[in-house]
């Protein structure tokens, strides 16, 4: 049973002290109102996160609409699960009881913390065996998993955001031996003979045009210096920060977005933005694939004295969207990872009854159907469940239970 995601939590004096940190975004004014003014001689402006409205802008030569029209296209409701928007047919035959699907689990926090019981939801939908394959997160620990899944291979093998390349000799074992994979959340796996799915290079190619696109959005067009917080692990953040390069040179000729890395696999998630906003304070809002960055960041912000702590995160967590509710975030960009992960299941159990086609050329359609930006604006009306995570739709279970024939 899921639940409407209520108003903030009653604000004490220290949510308060915290909020100040992000109040220019909540406010629709400047940081500064001192500050010079920006590209265009506008002054620096954070839109109004509760109202969408801009006080200022945006600067000369800057695309602001298109940028406008790009992310509110993930604030929409998701109209059904991504086999009936695409128009495809239910399974054509029962599903095998006595198979196994099998998850390659990279035991990231994101991959061990959602994907894994979202697959295993899937699963037993499906009303077959599963098992989980410790499978990470580092080099070593990713190939003496692939070993273990070798050594007890499923019928079908969902991979979570592993870097092809890291076991690329054993995956081939597994397809030799008749296995069925969806590599999931990884760019690279279609040079190693995988379709594009959830997570690969299209939808990750759409996911950095909207943090770009975001950049801009939430800066009314008047910013122009930006800094991405890149994910050295994942394959995936590469093709984000290119994609996010190259829509924001279109929206914005003038931008600069400097990359730093942080670790996907860091316990002390705020601290390297801080340090990075302490060594370049000139830098007006940033953009990550990891919100999971931003948990705890407006606190160890203020702590740090830094004032320009705005930014954006992909694949955002309960927490994540607790701080948006409370204002101490500007936004996010989070996933159904409920129907994300059933999903995956789904494409598996089609290649595994030689009837999946591959995915159309749309992945704005399919991300934009089971992501959404975040913001003051629409987080009351986000479907939230008990675990505190983002729903799209409503019936997720049910219709893919019917697309299985439960």
């Amino acid at each position: 049973m899921q639940r409407r995601i209520r108003g903030a939590i009653g604000a004490g004096a220290v949510l308060a002290s915290l909020a100040l940190v992000v109040a220019g975004c909540t406010s629709g004014g400047t940081t500064d109102p001192s500050a010079a003014p920006a590209d265009g001689g506008v002054p620096l402006t954070y839109m109004d996160t509760a109202t969408g409205e801009c006080a200022a802008g945006p600067a000369e030569g800057v695309d602001f609409e298109t940028a406008k029209e790009y992310v509110e296209q993930f604030m929409r409701p998701s109209e059904g699960i991504t086999p009936n928007i695409l128009g495809w047919d239910p399974l054509p035959e029962p599903i095998d009881p006595n198979i196994t699907i099998g998850y390659a689990n990279n035991m990231s926090p994101v991959g061990d913390g959602l994907w894994r019981p979202f697959i295993e939801q899937a699963v037993a939908t499906a009303g077959v065996n599963f098992v989980n394959y410790p499978a990470g997160p580092d080099p070593a620990s990713a190939a003496t998993g692939f070993d273990s899944i070798i050594a007890n291979p499923p019928d079908i093998l969902i991979v979570g955001a592993i870097d092809p390349q890291l076991v690329s000799a054993q995956a081939q074992t597994l397809v030799d031996a008749g296995v069925t994979i969806v590599w999931g959340a990884d760019p690279k796996a279609i040079d190693y003979g995988f379709n594009d799915t959830l997570g690969g290079l299209g939808g990750s190619i759409v996911n950095g045009k909207l943090l770009a696109a975001s950049a801009v959005y939430f800066t009314c067009g008047t910013a122009s210096e930006f800094a991405w917080y890149n994910i050295p692990e994942f394959e995936f953040s590469t093709i984000n920060h290119q994609a996010a390069v190259e829509f924001l040179a279109e929206l914005h000729p003038n931008a600069n977005l400097r990359s730093v890395d942080i670790s996907i696999f860091a316990t002390d998630n705020p601290n390297g933005i801080v340090q990075d906003l302490q060594g370049h304070p000139e830098t007006q809002f940033f953009i990550t694939p990891a919100d999971q960055d931003q948990v705890g960041l407006a606190a160890a912000a203020a702590t740090a004295g830094i004032t320009n702590a705005y930014g954006i995160g992909q694949s955002s967590l309960p927490q994540n969207i607790q701080q948006i509710q409370e204002g101490t975030q500007v936004g996010g960009y989070t996933l159904d990872f409920q129907q994300f992960n059933f999903q995956l299941v789904d494409e598996g159990l089609r290649k595994y009854q030689g009837v999946f086609e591959g995915y159309p050329d749309d992945w704005e359609l399919i991300n934009s159907n089971i992501s959404s930006i975040i913001t003051k604006m629409n987080v009351d009306s986000l479907e939230i469940g008990p675990d505190s995570n983002y729903y799209s739709y409503p019936n997720t279970v049910e219709d893919y239970a019917e697309m299985w024939g439960k």
